[in-house]
């Protein structure tokens, strides 16, 4: 019958006698940095990624995400909202992906996100918007 190798600790160790065979050599792990996704990481990093390394000009499609993203900043800038209801709505957007040529579907997407149970001090604001909303489809 064979004899399994047993590692404890940094030791590799006989499972039949008992001896140390040899040591492991740990692998340093690396943490990521999760860095919090914000408009600036969001334009830069679409800008980077599509732009530079292929050097190609814009397709239609990336301009109108960074228009709708640009748009919703500012109507959360304009409300004084946190700049993360600007980011999940975009990122809820992408991941319908549509929205993105329509002129109210962003402003949708967000009263959806103000109206949820979670973002209750933030009712009045989501009225307000409501109201740009309705003025828009009016108009």
């Amino acid at each position: 019958m064979l004899n399994k190798v047993i590692q404890k600790d940094h030791e590799l160790v006989c499972s039949g006698c008992g001896c140390v065979l040899g040591e492991v050599e740990e692998q340093p792990q690396f943490e990521r940095s999760t860095i919090p996704m914000s408009l600036n990481i969001l334009l830069l990093g679409g800008a980077l990624s599509h732009n530079v390394k292929s050097g190609y000009a814009r397709s239609s499609r990336q301009a109108d995400e960074e228009r709708i993203l640009r748009k919703l900043y500012s109507i959360v800038k304009h409300y004084s909202l946190p700049e993360r209801f600007a980011t999940e709505t975009f990122n809820e957007l992408k991941r319908k992906n549509r929205g993105f040529r329509s002129e109210t579907e962003y402003l949708k997407q967000l009263i959806k996100i103000l109206s949820k149970d979670d973002n209750y001090p933030y009712q009045g604001k989501m009225r307000l918007i409501k109201q740009r909303y309705e003025s828009i489809i009016n108009s």
